[in-house]
């Protein structure tokens, strides 16, 4: 991987911890839901999924982030 597509990598990962960081943010303070939908009607809340993926990427992130920082 060139210095370049490190720093490009870097970056994205860095602006989707910020992105998910938001997200569980907005969704832990009660703003925020997900439902699956059949036929045109709530069939289920979905919230506490996506939480806990949103959360699970997060820490994959900042392990990651940690990772190249230690590399560097």
């Amino acid at each position: 991987m060139t210095d370049e597509m490190k720093e490009n990598h870097i970056a994205w990962m860095r602006r989707e911890l910020a992105s998910v960081t938001k997200s569980i943010e907005y969704l832990e303070s009660g703003q925020g839901r997900y439902y699956s939908m059949r036929d045109g009607k709530i069939d289920s809340d979905l919230t506490a999924s996506v939480l806990s993926d949103h959360k699970r990427t997060k820490a994959e992130l900042e392990g990651l982030l940690k990772e190249y920082d230690g590399a560097a």
